[in-house]
Parts: C-alpha cells; structure tokens; sequence
C-alpha cells in the first residue's frame, strides 16, 4: 500500500480515471433514473456497472489496447466458470 500526497491526481492515474468513469458512465446515469432508497440497492446497481466494466466495456488504454479487463487478467471475456 502506498499513499500519495493529497491534491496529485497525476500520481495515481488510474485510479483517478476509474473513479471519474464509474462517476460519468454510472452515477450520473443512475441517479437521473432512480431514487435510491437502502445501501444495498446502491451497491446492487454499483455491482452490475462494474460487471459490464470488467466484462463487456472495451478500454483503450495502452495497457488494454481495445480489450477488456477480463480479457487482459483472464484471458477471456468474463469470469473463468471455475472462479
């Protein structure tokens, strides 16, 4: 585990990247749709978001290059049936 100072986004990139994605791609979407009522139905919607992040959405990043996390991690689209 390692911290970075507070206030320099550009020492932790990806992170930062993930988080203003889920934030543009789901948050936004999301609460324009729904009112939420329980943490679990957060968490619930959260969870589906990021099934189709790791799973279906293609990245452009250098380190994915058109692929998606499952495919660069496992090998293949989508969690491996032995997981």
């Amino acid at each position: 585990h390692t911290r970075t100072k507070p206030r320099h986004a550009w020492t932790k990139g990806f992170v930062e990247r993930l988080q203003g994605t889920i934030l543009r791609e789901h948050w936004r979407v999301e609460f324009r749709r729904r009112y939420f009522t329980s943490r679990a139905q957060l968490q619930s919607s959260l969870s589906g978001y990021l099934r189709f992040y790791n799973d279906q959405r293609p990245h452009q990043g250098y380190r994915t290059q058109g692929r998606t996390p499952s495919e660069v991690f496992w090998g293949v689209a989508g969690w491996p049936e032995e997981v």
